[in-house]
């Protein structure tokens, strides 16, 4: 039996129709139309957080889809984005354990990011944000920590405003992410490009950009895990939450994020710890 799948657009159509009758019932007081309206978005809703997916794809469905990316120019893909199609395919490649044709479909689509026009680059980041979540659960986890790598790349040569701040989104969403897994080494990498780009006075609008990102990524929900981190009974663990907080913590846009930490750490006690209490206050009670 074949799989329920929609496409974005007629999804999207699905929830612009739901939204109209819904205005218009309310403004014309029509009863029908207004359940009408509320059924489509019942539907959207539902269709849109299953990914309207509700049966595996063949291994041949699989397969023609990936090869019907790989053969399409990159630039085509940018304007006919499917990302409820393209999760699904993510799904897929990672349960039936094809991570070199998952991170081919991937790759496919980042190269996007490289290109001439602003607006490609920004809207390529834009459709990323909608299939991260399903990347970061794919158990084949490298793909998503080298596509990090990609991100850091290009956001470190960016130039453009748009782009920046969407690319930047992309990496703020990843931290959690690597420090709930106990990998440090690319969230340090994106604190120390974001801290150079902050402190680099020949440009002084991606100086300001750089700023911005460092004071969202200092969120309260980041320090929380990091509080968690330092609580762990695994010395090498409290070791890398120490070290990244102290590499944060030097930018001028983390004041409120060590204020923060500074508080959480009042009920946390070990040597680590209590160690990075006396850095973040200069050794005051």
């Amino acid at each position: 039996m074949r799989s329920i799948n929609i496409s974005e657009k007629l999804l999207n159509t699905i929830g612009i129709i739901g939204l109209v009758c819904i205005c218009s019932a309310i403004f014309y007081f029509n009863t029908v139309v207004f359940v009408v309206g509320s059924i489509a978005i019942a539907f959207f809703v539902v269709a849109s957080s299953l990914s309207v997916g509700f049966e595996t794809m063949d291994y041949d469905g699989i397969m023609r889809s990936v090869t019907e990316i790989i053969e399409t120019d990159k630039e085509k893909l940018v304007h006919s984005q499917d990302t409820i199609k393209l999760s699904r395919i993510i799904e897929e490649l990672d349960r039936i354990k094809k991570p070199e044709l998952l991170s081919a479909v991937v790759n496919k689509y980042a190269a996007n990011l490289e290109d001439k026009s602003p607006k490609v680059r920004a809207e390529t980041a834009r459709m990323f944000k909608k299939i991260i979540p399903t990347m970061q659960k794919a158990e084949h986890g490298k793909t998503y920590i080298d596509l990090n790598a990609t991100f850091i790349d290009v956001e470190d040569l960016e130039t453009d405003r748009g782009a920046y701040f969407e690319i930047a989104d992309l990496l703020e969403k990843g931290i959690p992410w690597f420090v709930e897994k106990d990998i440090y080494n690319k969230p340090n990498e994106i604190i120390q490009m974001f801290s150079n780009h902050s402190e680099n006075e020949e440009q002084q609008d991606r100086a300001k950009w750089a700023f911005k990102v460092l004071k969202k990524i200092a969120n309260k929900n980041l320090v929380e895990l990091l509080i968690r981190a330092l609580r762990s009974e695994n010395s090498i663990t409290r070791k890398e939450a120490y070290f990244f907080i102290k590499n944060m913590s030097s930018n001028p846009a983390a004041t409120k994020f060590n204020k923060r930490v500074v508080k959480e750490l009042k009920d946390v006690d070990n040597d680590t710890a209590n160690d990075l209490k006396n850095v973040l206050t200069g050794g005051k009670k």
